[in-house]
């Protein structure tokens, strides 16, 4: 019996998980920290800031690490 009603709920008109039901708004893409910034990004930077992103991550690591930039995208899966 546990085995028939699991089989179920997978059924293709069975009312959708909380899950999928979040990922019509927006969804977090990427995060990263100061310390772990892409190469294109880190170039983009004056040099000024990247010496100084440089000996953050070195002498203040967990304070460089503990703020972060996340990518998040709106609207359904597979949308930009």
């Amino acid at each position: 019996m546990t085995l028939h009603t699991a089989r179920r709920s997978h059924a293709p008109n069975a009312a959708p998980s909380p899950t999928e039901i979040h990922q019509k708004g927006p969804r977090l893409t990427d995060s990263r920290t100061f310390a772990d910034l892409p190469a294109a990004e880190r170039r983009a930077l004056p040099l000024s800031m990247r010496l100084l992103l440089r000996a953050m991550a070195v002498l203040r690591r967990r304070d460089l690490e503990s703020y972060r930039l996340n990518l998040f995208r709106f609207g359904e899966s597979g949308t930009a």
